[in-house]
């Protein structure tokens, strides 16, 4: 219930380069593997399976004492007692770096993107082949008068009536 390691596998020594006695006994807050913010997040999902009973998912940035950052999804799953309730909470991570270094990429090249159509004063538009508006530009925003929040995902349906949105959709197949 204190949120305190009993045990520790021997891959986190391996992968971390941290000592499994340095952590066992030690709560996330105590461990000096997560930041402040990150030991927070580890303890309040600890807590709510605890509370609930139910398992929890988390994605944590560990930074290993070369400095070397490593992310991990932590799926907190509760380990009940004969009498039914929580005893214990059983935390199985799996290294997530290559995905978030693949997310990151992501998201830095749809900002490329979007700072370059921007910088296009005629309308433009993305869909997907789903025929959802995925990109505007801001001069497609001002011409249309929509904020673009209220828009992406949506199709012409959503926007036109429906003689009008069924044109759209039958000149883009």
């Amino acid at each position: 219930r204190q949120c305190r390691r009993v045990y520790v596998n021997a891959v986190v020594e391996k992968v971390g380069k941290i000592p499994i006695a340095s952590l066992l006994g030690k709560t996330p807050a105590d461990g000096g593997i997560v930041s402040s913010s990150e030991s927070m997040k580890v303890m309040n999902s600890l807590q709510k399976v605890l509370k609930t009973g139910e398992r929890d998912i988390i994605d944590v940035l560990f930074v290993a004492p070369n400095g070397r950052e490593l992310w991990m999804q932590n799926i907190h799953v509760p380990e009940f007692g004969p009498d039914g309730t929580v005893e214990s909470v059983l935390s199985i991570g799996r290294d997530i770096t290559e995905r978030k270094q693949f997310e990151q990429h992501l998201k830095e090249s749809f900002l490329f993107i979007e700072t370059i159509i921007n910088s296009i004063p005629e309308p433009i538009f993305i869909k997907d082949r789903q025929h959802r508006f995925v990109l505007f530009n801001d001069a497609y925003c001002k011409f249309r008068g929509l904020a673009r929040e209220k828009f992406i995902g949506k199709t012409d349906f959503d926007r036109f009536p429906e003689p009008e949105a069924q044109v759209f959709w039958d000149d883009e197949e």
